[in-house]
């Protein structure tokens, strides 16, 4: 009976354990009511099938989307394929064609349209029809431009044009009325207004270069219908060329003498203009100066001279020199240049006359020279029939040197601002119906010229 009893208490014992909670306290250990372990990872599945192929990879992108990669062709027109093609290319009118291949480059034409197969866009083309390429004469002015201009460069030696003059003793009138007796030697003989006014000078702008003078031509050309050429002559060794412009629009004649060293060494003269007035006056003195003192000198840019109680006509000269002499009725002016082989300077004049028949011509004379002092940025009427290489290598006026843009570079008449950002020197012009403009600027070798306007700017460095 003991025995039995102590049985069925074990029994019991065992059930509570395995059949109720645990509570707080109780010895039960925390292993307890807690997940297994995990079992190990199944196998992997099988291989699925490739993908597609990829696009074969580019080493730069394809600017022209032809699907040839910029570095396999010649993206950038430099004659090779290489890595350089690869670089973003200029654009300089933003009209999305790089310049490289842009007919034209200043002008916003996507559609490159070209009427005249020129390779000229129709957006720039200067003379539509024509080929605007053709530049015989090498004046940086296309033929299509151009009227009674005789190519001097492709003639045969001597040949004498249609357009050429044997007889020197002809006259031109200027746009004041007065009339210009131009000589052999691309002098002015008188100079006149009608019958009663006249002897304004005693020969005016005799040319001296180095040792000697501009000899007497046998024949001459006439340019632009306006322009008489002389030469190209032979003197101390140098190769000279007289241009002699009449102004139809305005009062004066403008002189551009040529030098050009053709030796094969560097060569330096001096070249000298020499005046006679018609005055016959014995002082020193002239009316009035850039200065403006009566002393002629070569700080000066320009001198008037009229004779108040005689009845010849006034005369301005405009000539910048480094050496100037007024000797009674004689106006001497000289300057130095120096040329590398091969390399030409142009030496500019203006000069004007007005009679006593003008309402009080002193002033016209002075207000005239003072317009050309900021050559050449000055009035289109004063440049007219000049070539941009002429302008170029014009001798620096007043510290001037001309920078010009060429046709395209800005809106026709927009306003240019043009500056030295080396000397900080800057000047303002406005851009002509073409869109070229020029100016004249203080600059030396090497200065950094930065113009700019509506749309573009550029950067270029002074010669």
């Amino acid at each position: 009976m003991r025995r039995l009893l102590g049985i069925s208490i074990a029994s019991m014992l065992l059930v509570l354990a395995a059949g109720c909670p645990i509570q707080p306290g109780d010895d039960g250990g925390s292993g307890l009511n807690q997940p297994g372990p995990a079992g190990p990872q199944g196998p992997a599945g099988p291989q699925g099938p490739p993908g597609p192929a990829g696009a074969d990879g580019v080493d730069c992108w394809d600017t022209n989307g032809n699907g040839v990669n910029d570095a396999a062709e010649d993206t950038n027109g430099d004659g090779a394929f290489d890595s350089r093609d690869c670089q973003p290319l200029s654009d300089l009118d933003f009209d999305g064609v790089p310049d490289v291949r842009d007919n034209c480059r200043f002008s916003f034409n996507t559609n490159q349209s070209d009427a005249d197969g020129d390779t000229i866009g129709d957006a720039c083309d200067q003379c539509p029809g024509a080929d605007d390429r053709i530049d015989a004469n090498g004046d940086g002015v296309a033929d299509c431009l151009v009227t009674a201009r005789r190519i001097i460069t492709t003639e045969p030696p001597n040949l004498v044009q249609t357009d050429a003059v044997t007889s020197f003793e002809f006259d031109i009138t200027d746009g004041s009325g007065h009339t210009w007796d131009l000589t052999s030697r691309g002098e002015v003989n008188d100079g006149s207004f009608g019958a009663d006014f006249d002897d304004a000078f005693d020969t005016g702008m005799t040319l001296t270069v180095g040792a000697a003078s501009f000899p007497t031509q046998t024949n001459a050309d006439i340019e632009d219908v306006r322009e008489v050429v002389y030469g190209p002559a032979t003197v101390d060794g140098m190769t000279v060329t007289r241009k002699v412009f009449v102004s139809a629009t305005n009062g004066f004649a403008r002189w551009l003498d040529i030098i050009q060293n053709d030796t094969a060494t560097e060569q330096t003269r001096t070249i000298e203009h020499e005046t006679g007035y018609g005055s016959d006056e014995s002082n020193d003195f002239v009316s009035a100066s850039s200065s403006g003192d009566g002393i002629a000198t070569a700080q000066d840019l320009w001198w008037v001279n009229t004779q108040e109680l005689g009845s010849d006509p006034g005369v301005g000269i405009f000539s910048p020199a480094t050496d100037v002499i007024k000797n009674g009725d004689s106006l001497t002016t000289s300057r130095q240049i120096t040329l590398a082989p091969g390399q030409r300077a142009i030496v500019v004049s203006y000069v004007a006359m007005r009679s006593l028949s003008s309402s009080d011509p002193h002033t016209q004379l002075v207000e005239l020279m003072q317009s050309l002092e900021s050559f050449p940025a000055v009035a289109p009427t004063f440049l007219e029939g000049m070539t941009s290489a002429e302008l170029s290598d014009i001798a620096a006026i007043g510290g001037n040197t001309a920078i010009e843009g060429r046709p395209g570079t800005a809106d026709p008449g927009a306003e240019v601002t043009v500056t030295n950002e080396t000397s900080g020197a800057a000047r303002t012009t406005f851009a002509r119906e073409d869109g070229s403009w020029a100016t004249g600027l203080p600059a030396s070798t090497g200065d950094v010229i930065r113009f700019t306007t509506t749309g573009l700017n550029g950067t270029t460095v002074a010669p």
